[in-house]
C-alpha cells in the first residue's frame, strides 16, 4: 500500500492540470492512511485475535487508549511489585508509544475523511514536491506507516513480557 501511495504522491507533484493534482493528492493521503491501518490492525491481531474482525477504522485509537494501555498499564504495575525494572521500563515505553500511535491513527483518519469527502478542502501545493491537505503535510503523512511500525515493536516487545 505503501508503494502506491508513494506513486500517487509523484503524480500529484508531475501534474500539470489542478483537478489532476488534486486528485492524485487527496489519493495519496487516502493511501498512506491505509497502509498505517493495516499495519497496525494486523499488529493488533497478533496481541489479540479478535481484534482482527473487529477494528474499525474509528475504534483503532480508542482500543490503543482504552484495552492496550490498561493491559500494559496492568502489566506495568505487576513488574513494579515484583521490582522487575526492565519490565517496568519495557512497559512505560509501550505505553508512550500507545499514545504516539494513536495520535497518528487520528490525524490520518481525520486526513483521510477530509481527503475522501470534503473535496471543498483543497490540496495545496506548498513547494515543487510538497503539498498538504488541512495543515498536515504529504511528507508527515509519508511517515505515518515508519512511525507506527517501530511504535508497534514497543507495543508488542512490552505485551509480550507481560503475557509470558
Amino acid at each position: 500500500m505503501e508503494i502506491v501511495a508513494q506513486h500517487l504522491q509523484h503524480e500529484a507533484v508531475v501534474r500539470t492540470l489542478s483537478v489532476e493534482r488534486d486528485l492524485f493528492g487527496r489519493s495519496a493521503f487516502n493511501r498512506y492512511y491505509y497502509a498505517t491501518f493495516l499495519e497496525v490492525k494486523a499488529s493488533l491481531a497478533k496481541l489479540r485475535p479478535q481484534w482482527a474482525g473487529e477494528l474499525a477504522h474509528a475504534s483503532v485509537p480508542e482500543v490503543l487508549r482504552g484495552k492496550v494501555k490498561k493491559e500494559l498499564s496492568r502489566g506495568r504495575n505487576t513488574a513494579q511489585k515484583m521490582n522487575d525494572i526492565a519490565v517496568v521500563a519495557l512497559c512505560q515505553k509501550a505505553l508512550s508509544a500507545t499514545e504516539s500511535l494513536a495520535k497518528i491513527m487520528d490525524e490520518g483518519r481525520a486526513t483521510r475523511v477530509a481527503a475522501d469527502y470534503h473535496p471543498e478542502i483543497p490540496i495545496v501545493f506548498v513547494a515543487v514536491s510538497d503539498f498538504r491537505l488541512n495543515t498536515v503535510g504529504v511528507q508527515t503523512a509519508q511517515t505515518w506507516p515508519h512511525k507506527a511500525r517501530i511504535l508497534l515493536v514497543a507495543i508488542s516487545s512490552a505485551w509480550k513480557q507481560v503475557h509470558a
